[in-house]
C-alpha cells in the first residue's frame, strides 16, 4: 500500500510539472516560421500612431524579426467586438490570436469559454516581473472563477494602462482660497479627509453667486451619472457589489458599508443639493469634480488641485477607484500560447526583460508632469500608482433590473435596503451562474 501511494504521488507531482509547462514559457522567444499573428483590438488607429509616431517606432519591426513572424492588428467594434469574437470562436476560427480589451469583456467572454486560461503559463515570476499595479493583477482584474485570463499590456498607452482608468478629485484651488476653505493636501497629510468633511466644504461652496435666486455654485460635479458615481462611493467606504464569502461570489449590495455609499449619494443630491450638472467643474461653477486619470491634460482656466476621493466612515485609508484595466487575452484553442504571451512583452515592453521596473513611478508621472498645477499633485499621484481598488465585474445586470433598482435607492424612491432586498435574489443567481 505504502509503495502503491508513493508511485501514485509521483506520477501526480509529474503530471504538474508537465501541465505547468505544456505550454512552454512566457520568456522564450520562438522561431514562428513567418507566421501571421493577429492582434484584435478596438484602437487599432491609435496603436499605429504608437508605432509609426510615438515612443513605439520601430518596435513592431524589430518584434517581428524577433519572433520571425508577421504581425497584424484586427480592428474590433466597441459596441459589437463581444459579438464578433464569440461569433469567431463558436465558428472555431477567432478573429485574433490575441485580444486586447478592458478588463469587464475578460469576464464576459471567460464565462462563455471563448477564452484560454493561463494559470499554466503565468507563474509567480511572470508577475514579479511586471511594474506597479501590473504586478497585482491577478488580485485586481484579470482573474475570473479563480483562473487567470489576462496578462499585462500597454498598447498604445505607453507607461500608465493600470492607473489611467483610476478616478481623482480635481479641486478647484482658486475657488477653495477665495472662500476660505481648508487645503485638501493638508486634510489628506492629517488623516482627516473624509466624506464628512467634503460634505462640509461642498455645503459650504454651494451658493447662489449673483442674487438671482438659483443656485450658480456647487460644492461638487460628479459627472456620467450617480449610478456610476456611486461605485466611487462603495469603493472609499470599503464596500464592493459581490465579495468571495467563504469560498462563494456573494452579493454584498445590501452590506452596511454599499448601502451607507448610497444614502450618502442621496444626501449629496436630494437632501443638501450640493450637486451641479455635468461640467461645471470644468466651467468654474463646482469646487470639487470627477475626472480620470486620462483626463489630465484637461485645459482649466484656473488653478487645479488632484486629490484621493475622501474615506468613508468605514474605511481607513484612501484608494485610488479603478473602472476598465486594460488587458491582453487569448482565445481557447489558440496555437503555441506562451509565444503569444511572449510577443505582447517585446511588443509593448510589458515585462522587466524589456524595461526598468524601478523607473516605472517616474514613467508614468514624467508623462503626466505638463498637466501638473502644483508639486502636491505629483506627490498625491505618485502615491495613487499603487493604491488602486476595483469593483468586481458582474454582466447581465441590465436584464434583471439593477440600473432601475440602483437609481430608484438614489433617488429616494425606496429605501437603500428595500431596494438592494428587492434585488438580491435576481444577483444571487446571476452571480451563481457566472461565478459559482
Amino acid at each position: 500500500m505504502k509503495r502503491r501511494f508513493v508511485v501514485m504521488l509521483t506520477v501526480a507531482l509529474l503530471l504538474i510539472i508537465l501541465s505547468a509547462n505544456v505550454y512552454g514559457s512566457w520568456r522564450e522567444v520562438p522561431d514562428l516560421g513567418g507566421r501571421t499573428v493577429t492582434i484584435a483590438t478596438y484602437n487599432v488607429h491609435l496603436i499605429d500612431n504608437y508605432f509609426n509616431d510615438g515612443l513605439g517606432r520601430g518596435r513592431l519591426e524589430m518584434v517581428e524579426e524577433m519572433f520571425n513572424c508577421n504581425i497584424e492588428f484586427y480592428e474590433l467594434t466597441w459596441e459589437g467586438a463581444i459579438d464578433t469574437i464569440m461569433a469567431s470562436h463558436m465558428a472555431g476560427d477567432p478573429v485574433g490570436d490575441i485580444y486586447s480589451f478592458p478588463n469587464h469583456w475578460m469576464v464576459e467572454l471567460a464565462s462563455q469559454g471563448a477564452l484560454l486560461p493561463l494559470d499554466g503559463i503565468l507563474d509567480d515570476e511572470y508577475y514579479a516581473s511586471l511594474p506597479g499595479m501590473h504586478s497585482r493583477m491577478r488580485e485586481l482584474y484579470s482573474t475570473f472563477q479563480g483562473k487567470a485570463y489576462g496578462f499585462s499590456t500597454n498598447d498604445e498607452l505607453e507607461r500608465d494602462n493600470d492607473v489611467r482608468s483610476g478616478h481623482v478629485m480635481y479641486w478647484n484651488k482658486d475657488m477653495f482660497a477665495a472662500e476660505g476653505q481648508p487645503d485638501l493636501y493638508e486634510l489628506m497629510q492629517n488623516g482627516e479627509w473624509t466624506w464628512d468633511k467634503m460634505l462640509e466644504i461642498a455645503k459650504a461652496l454651494t451658493k447662489d453667486k449673483d442674487g438671482d435666486g438659483e443656485i450658480d455654485q456647487w460644492g461638487l460635479d460628479i459627472r456620467w451619472g450617480a449610478a456610476d458615481f456611486v461605485q466611487i462611493l462603495v469603493l472609499t467606504n470599503s464596500g464592493s457589489y459581490i465579495a468571495d464569502i467563504d469560498g462563494k461570489m456573494t452579493f454584498t449590495g445590501n452590506d452596511d458599508k454599499v448601502l451607507e455609499a448610497i444614502q450618502f449619494l442621496h444626501d449629496l443630491i436630494y437632501v443638501h443639493k450640493v450637486v451641479g450638472p455635468t461640467n461645471s467643474f470644468g466651467k468654474g461653477q463646482a469646487a470639487m469634480g470627477r475626472f480620470a486619470f486620462a483626463n489630465m491634460n484637461a485645459k482649466l482656466s484656473f488653478e487645479r488641485g488632484v486629490a484621493y476621493w475622501p474615506m468613508g466612515p468605514q474605511a481607513d485609508s484612501h484608494v485610488l477607484p479603478l473602472w476598465g484595466p486594460r488587458l491582453a487575452a487569448l482565445p481557447a484553442g489558440v496555437e503555441n500560447p506562451a509565444a503569444m504571451i511572449a510577443i505582447v512583452n517585446a511588443l509593448f515592453e510589458v515585462t522587466s526583460d524589456y524595461r526598468d521596473l524601478a523607473a516605472y513611478e517616474e514613467e508614468i508621472l514624467e508623462r503626466y508632469l505638463p498637466y501638473f498645477h502644483d508639486f502636491e499633485s505629483y506627490e498625491v499621484m505618485a502615491e495613487m500608482i499603487n493604491n488602486g481598488v476595483m469593483t468586481m465585474v458582474l454582466p447581465g445586470t441590465e436584464e434583471i433590473g439593477w440600473a432601475d433598482a440602483l437609481n430608484s435607492a438614489i433617488e429616494g424612491n425606496t429605501s437603500p435596503k428595500a431596494a438592494m432586498d428587492a434585488i438580491a435574489p435576481a444577483m444571487q443567481r446571476l452571480i451563481d451562474e457566472i461565478y459559482n
